[in-house]
């Protein structure tokens, strides 16, 4: 219990009018939970049940409280402006005795009370509070929420406020602590006229507005308020009239003395029933509702297909990750996760996906985009209250669902590889219009997830800036739990028996070979494996080959240099594989003596760490995010020369000691990015953002629609690897170019069985 109080000892008053069992048990939870130099007052309103005198005073004698019987019954209001006298010079703390309050809760609603010097009132949430009602504002309830003791919501409202005190236009009269100052200044304590009880704390609270103060909510704090007993309750048909009867009156005296108050007050409920809250209350409102009742946060996993790439496996092994998380209550500084949903394209689902939904059970929702764009025409339709795209975005039709489909939204930046480099657009337009989408989605996005420090670096080097507290640096994984290499017998020719596996086999021949994957995309800077291959034969006479294998893009590829580079004299020693699959993949790292990595350019760098999972070496270059993730005990190529680095490629062909090394430090690097972290990194994140107000909540007043209709209007998808008619062209033509009819055939076939979903 924590007995430091900050404004200094106050008196707790609780009026009492017969219900003694609830009585009881309010007392009883004061004296267990409020620091000893806060006095306790028992005012009792002449109660006409002949055991509450004897039984407070017992109490009384036994917890050392005051114990004060009126004379006469006058009511609420006259025994709150006694305890006011009473009470001088200290604050007061008005508790009604269907109140249960929980440990620790007197120094939190204090400290409410005390956040500015003229708050006059401090509030507690609770279930039967107009609003300040959990866990829906203004639908007060006898009970609390969802079955769970008072404890727990108290645990769990305390440990994921915000504490903004958020101000309300007036104390809500189950537990209100209220200052000596704010009681001096207005000199009457509650009006008379209110007697016996209803609207007095609305007409204190708009005096001391006048005043210049304010009030506010305990935004950290939880108390049970069982609601109206010593009225009469609805057990009791005709008080239940009288209380009706003194409530109407009074609300038509606050009516003509404030005509103001129903104006402000509906300002609050507009706050709450917006779509992206913005103001303090909105937000404590919505963080308090969450805290009881989760959220629903989507992951936008549209890339998916049964095709995949570097993106779709960051993807699936983030969503994977996030379930087993949840799964296992890892949260101490996660957000709580009611409803943890998955947008699909449309079209057959992978099989990964339908493996992935089936293992989360009832804890994942799996949904097409289609349904949620039918679903969200309706203006009153549910949003998500977060949803995480982990790629970018590359049409506006993509921003524009972002924007309506919820309160929130993360888009991970892998890298601004397609930002910064023009020639991996189809043409000049094309490239200025992502450029604007990628701004654009830096100007509204709530929060922005990097997958390294230097991919954070380099969005801010071009003037692509979001507030630092709305973004976050969020590894990936390279421990996959989906798509883990299959090492030995798995992967080995007599378990790998289909058509596609054979001519892999016989295409890479029995020669030792150094790897290249990946697409050939300038950056990746293929051409470099082609001259060390050069470099090492003229140097130490190796026999091996180079291999590429990844597919080929349709704008910004190195088809032209590659094959400038390739003399006849080795031609044959080159070996283009095109595209390839997860199991092939594992097969080539296997085989391979080398995996080289020459790229200039990378958000994080996978290829690595993939080497050495499976026992290989692999040799980057020191650049960008590279150098970052694998740290300083590595060996690099220092230079794009490769006769600078054909001496350590040698020393990890020709050295088994210094494979084994550099296969050694790899993986103990890997061991600092595990998906289990990277889950919590970014539950931590969505935790951060959802505590923030929505970012573009102006946007959904009249610009917003504006700003809708211009990005419906936009026909143009800035998709730097579309799937359109003239990208396939172009894509058959290289190929063709490349590879012979055989290239040509296979790249059709494999278009034919994704468009069946045979993938």
């Amino acid at each position: 219990m924590t007995n430091l109080l900050i404004g200094g000892p106050c008196r707790i008053i609780v009026p009492v009018f017969n219900a003694l069992e609830d009585v009881v048990e309010c007392v009883e939870s004061l004296c267990a939970h409020t620091p000893p130099e806060a006095q306790i007052l028992l005012i009792d309103d002449a109660s006409t049940d002949v055991a509450v005198q004897p039984t407070l005073e017992a109490l009384a004698a036994k917890y050392g409280l005051r114990y004060v019987r009126k004379p006469l019954n006058t009511g609420f209001v006259g025994s709150c402006n006694l305890g006011f006298e009473l009470a001088k010079p200290h604050d007061v703390v008005i508790v009604n005795s269907d109140v249960i309050v929980p440990a620790d809760w007197l120094p939190r609603l204090q400290a409410a009370a005390y956040h500015r010097s003229n708050i006059a009132t401090a509030t507690p949430f609770t279930n039967h509070g107009s609003i300040v009602s959990l866990p829906h504002i203004d639908w007060p309830s006898h009970n609390l929420p969802l079955g769970m003791s008072l404890a727990e919501v108290d645990d769990r409202v305390r440990r994921h406020s915000l504490r903004l005190y958020p101000i309300i236009p007036t104390a809500i009269g189950h537990l209100t602590y209220i200052k000596r100052s704010a009681i001096d200044t207005v000199v009457v304590g509650f009006d008379e006229a209110f007697a016996p009880g209803y609207g007095e704390e609305v007409d204190f609270s708009q005096r001391t507005i006048m005043a210049g103060f304010c009030h506010v909510v305990a935004d950290d704090l939880f108390v049970h308020h069982k609601g109206s007993k010593s009225f009469g309750g609805p057990n009791a048909p005709q008080k239940e009239q009288r209380r009706r009867e003194i409530q109407d009156a009074h609300e038509r005296i606050i009516n003509q003395r404030h005509p103001w108050y129903e104006a402000t007050r509906g300002l609050n409920a507009s706050e709450i029933s917006s779509k992206f809250p913005a103001s303090p209350f909105a937000r404590v409102a919505e963080r308090a509702r969450a805290s009881l009742l989760g959220y629903d946060i989507a992951i936008d996993a549209t890339c998916v297909s049964q095709y995949t790439t570097g993106t779709q496996v960051v993807t699936l092994e983030l969503i994977n990750a996030l379930i087993d998380c949840l799964a296992s209550n890892q949260q101490a500084i996660a957000p709580v996760i009611a409803k943890l949903s998955i947008i699909v394209a449309d079209g057959p689902m992978p099989d990964i996906l339908k493996t992935i939904a089936a293992r989360a059970g009832d804890m994942v929702t799996v949904v097409r985009i289609h349904d949620l764009r039918q679903r969200f025409k309706d203006d009153n339709a549910p949003r998500f209250d977060l949803i995480h795209r982990p790629f970018q975005l590359t049409s506006s039709r993509d921003l524009l669902f972002l924007l309506t489909a919820a309160r929130r939204f993360i888009v991970s930046q892998l890298d601004c590889i397609a930002y910064a480099n023009p020639s991996y657009a189809l043409n000049a337009e094309s490239w200025l219009a992502y450029r604007q989408l990628t701004e654009r989605v830096f100007a509204m996005a709530d929060g922005i997830s990097y997958i390294s420090a230097d991919a954070q670096h380099d969005a801010r080097h071009r003037g692509l800036l979001i507030p630092a507290e709305r973004e976050c640096v969020a590894y990936v994984g390279v421990d996959h739990q989906l798509h883990r290499p299959k090492i030995g017998a798995e992967t080995s020719p007599e378990a790998s028996t289909t058509a596609a596996m054979t001519t892999l086999l016989a295409k890479i021949g029995a020669a030792s070979f150094i790897l290249v994957l990946g697409t050939n995309f300038r950056h990746k800077n293929r051409v470099y494996a082609i001259r060390m291959l050069q470099a090492l034969i003229a140097k130490h006479a190796w026999s091996g080959n180079v291999v590429f294998a990844g597919p080929n893009v349709t704008a910004g590829g190195s088809v032209q240099e590659e094959a400038e580079a390739v003399t006849s004299d080795f031609a044959q020693r080159v070996i283009y594989l095109g595209a390839i699959d997860e199991t092939q993949k594992n097969l080539l790292m296997q085989k391979s003596a080398l995996v080289l990595y020459p790229s200039n350019y990378e958000g994080f760098g996978m290829v690595p760490f993939e080497a050495a999972q499976v026992g290989v070496p692999c040799l980057a270059l020191r650049n960008t995010s590279v150098a970052e993730v694998l740290g300083d005990e590595v060996r690099y190529l220092e230079s794009n020369d490769p006769q600078a680095g054909v001496e350590l490629v040698w020393q990890m062909l020709a050295e088994p000691d210094a494979a084994t090394t550099q296969v050694a430090a790899i993986n103990a690097r890997a061991a600092r990015f595990n998906w289990g972290m990277v889950a919590q990194d970014t539950l931590a994140f969505y935790d951060r953002v959802l505590c923030l107000p929505a970012r573009r909540a102006e946007l959904h007043s009249s610009r917003g629609g504006v700003l809708s209709a211009e990005l419906a209007g936009e026909e143009t998808t800035v998709s730097v690897a579309a799937n359109g008619w003239l990208q396939r062209g172009i894509k058959a033509v290289t190929t063709l170019r490349r590879e012979g009819r055989a290239g040509l055939r296979r790249e059709i076939d494999q278009y034919l069985r994704w468009k069946r979903g045979q993938f």
